[in-house]
């Protein structure tokens, strides 16, 4: 194999001889050609592996990890949110009038446009004992459990007598009904009839934990351990129904099924009288004589505009809630509706 090469070699060189290229350089000459040309090469490839590790640390650090990317597209979500939710300036002075002149005790309203985020208040920001408001609360932490198949909302739960006396009086009790009802059953007594009785029962459903989850989720203020309820403003009240409305926490068919046992609240004294029948509400009361607390809170489904509406109230009689808040609901009625015709069916 030497030879063969060393004779090739010396015919390649005899070759150039004949054309008139330089002749042989030499063993010498040759060793540091030879030398030269592998430092090259080697230089070459040093080059190109520190170019070619470079490139993919470039290209790892530029890929975001998945966790990276979760995290950003919640701040690019809560950044749009909060672009998105801006004030809308005053209230027509007929509400501010209304909740403010002649009146008993102190209210706070909350409005907001769920189409565009424009929102208004006056004391929106004031906090009150949310009372059966909560309930709401209550009914997320549950179907969320149900989501995740860790209970069954077929399952039926035996009322205890101590939970009887605390029976809403507007429940309405079939002939053959005995005390086992089904979660369904209870859900739907603790939202429409605001049934204390079936609040109770479900609540030993529902742990802490999970009851605190659903408030953080819906950005709804926390409880304090072992079991201490917050206390509400109804800005933040607006969160949970936003929350409901778009689906952000609960699943839609969920959500659809909290809004729609609202929708049958046995309760139409407040928001509901203020609004025409034709138009859907769905909304929550929250009271208690004793302290003088009233509130509403629910979404009202303009078409075209939907809005969410919260008032609260302390210091107050269920009379006068009663007086203010409707009569607050028709005026914002009448001034989300503005540009269409408006029909009242009472």
């Amino acid at each position: 194999m030497y030879k063969k090469d060393l004779n090739h070699k010396n015919r390649s060189d005899d070759k150039s001889n004949l054309v008139g290229k330089p002749p042989n350089l030499g063993k010498k000459a040759l060793l540091f050609l030879t030398l030269g040309a592998a430092g090259t090469v080697v230089f070459l490839i040093v080059a190109h592996v520190l170019k070619d590790t470079r490139h993919r640390k470039e290209h790892s650090e530029a890929i975001p990890t998945t966790v990276e990317v979760a995290w950003k597209n919640m701040e690019d979500h809560l950044m749009q949110e909060k672009t998105r939710r801006h004030f809308g300036g005053s209230l027509p002075a007929s509400v501010t009038e209304t909740l403010t002149t002649n009146v008993r005790g102190r209210f706070s309203v909350y409005l907001e446009d769920l189409r565009t985020g424009v929102w208004w208040g006056i004391n929106e920001q004031d906090s009150y004992v949310a009372w059966s408001l909560l309930k709401v609360s209550t009914l997320v932490a549950l179907l969320k459990k149900a989501e995740r198949e860790q209970l069954s909302l077929d399952n039926r739960i035996t009322l205890t007598s101590e939970e009887k006396k605390h029976e809403s009086s507007f429940v309405q009790h079939a002939a053959d009904e005995s005390s086992l009802l089904s979660i369904k059953k209870l859900a739907e007594r603790m939202i429409e009839d605001s049934d204390n009785a079936a609040t109770i029962a479900l609540c030993n459903l529902v742990s802490f934990d999970e009851f605190q989850e659903g408030l953080k989720a819906t950005e709804m203020p926390l409880a304090s351990p072992p079991n201490k309820l917050p206390l509400v403003s109804p800005i933040q009240y607006a969160n949970l129904l936003r929350s409901l409305f778009f689906s952000n926490y609960l699943k839609k068919p969920s959500s659809e099924l909290v809004l729609s046992l609202l929708s049958s609240t046995v309760y139409n004294d407040q928001i509901r009288a203020g609004v025409p029948q034709k138009v859907l509400v769905a909304h929550k009361v929250g009271f208690n004589s004793g302290t003088g607390d009233s509130h509403d809170c629910g979404i009202v489904f303009l078409p075209k505009r939907p809005y969410v509406l919260c008032v609260m109230s302390t210091n107050t009689t269920k009379e006068e809630s009663d007086r203010v808040i409707s009569s607050v609901s028709r005026q914002i009625y009448e001034f989300m509706n503005v540009g269409m015709s408006v029909t009242y069916n009472f």
